[in-house]
């Protein structure tokens, strides 16, 4: 089965879209088959890649909202070895949905169980609690909270687990915690310091996931619709991505060599 990984922090702005794309484009570059799941109906994870969306596109929203829809109808191929599960505005109505349905916050994972193609599942997540957040938290193995140096940044992180929490009481299961991810770093400032020294309180130091600096070139790609590896392959934000990948591979025990050699 695939390794599953979650993007989250309830406090948008911090880099969980730029990480689900370029972490899942750097894994894909490596030879690992990646499915990227949009689950935020802002879909910049779909457009950041370049996807376009039509009213005729089958989405998570149709997915997760009908129980007879397979989830391959909605998978779309976005480069080599990178499959992705887009979003739109529509996947906003999906709470109200879900909301009647029985076993409503697993929805997820009973409609994604048969997932065997791919070696990794990202999941991008919108900064809210609500059942699709829940969803995403059934159905993960592992969660990535990126954070900014900034303190509120922290406070959304803090919503996150308190989440989990609740979710560990009342459904017997938590994500491993794979680690926090510092995302726009500039050593220049004292905050950016911190804020790591905060998160090395809360998840110990082994739990700090290769940092990410900050790259204008990262917002730059987006918006072309291209990866940080296509825009800018020699930029920073390329090398940070890059190496980040490696740490995740080696924390989850995948090794490095193409699939199937």
């Amino acid at each position: 089965m695939p390794v599953t990984i979650q993007i989250q922090n309830f406090k948008g702005g911090v880099g969980k879209t730029t990480t689900s794309i370029n972490l899942a484009a750097s894994l894909a570059g490596k030879g690992k088959k990646v499915l990227v799941v949009d689950l935020d109906h802002q879909g910049n994870t779909t457009k950041g890649l370049g996807y376009a969306v039509k009213d005729t596109t089958p989405t998570i929203f149709h997915v997760l909202k009908d129980i007879d829809f397979d989830f391959i109808g909605a998978v779309a191929t976005v480069r080599e070895n990178l499959d992705l599960i887009p979003s739109d505005s529509r996947t906003a109505g999906l709470e109200d949905i879900l909301h009647s349905m029985p076993r409503r916050e697993e929805m997820l994972k009973i409609k994604l169980a048969g997932a065997s193609d791919w070696d990794v599942i990202i999941l991008d997540c919108p900064p809210a609690h609500g059942l699709i957040h829940l969803n995403a938290l059934l159905f993960a193995e592992y969660i990535i909270f990126p954070v900014t140096p900034e303190v509120w940044s922290y406070d959304g992180l803090e919503g996150v687990l308190g989440s989990i929490k609740r979710m560990q009481k009342y459904f017997n299961y938590k994500p491993t915690i794979l680690g926090a991810l510092p995302t726009i770093v500039d050593e220049r400032y004292s905050l950016t310091d911190q804020v790591r020294d905060l998160l090395e309180q809360t998840f110990g130091k082994d739990k700090l996931l290769t940092p990410i600096r900050t790259d204008a070139k990262l917002k730059n790609s987006q918006k072309k619709g291209q990866t940080i590896f296509e825009f800018a392959p020699r930029s920073r934000a390329a090398e940070d991505y890059d190496r980040l990948a490696d740490d995740v591979l080696r924390r989850v025990g995948l090794k490095k060599k193409a699939r199937g050699k």
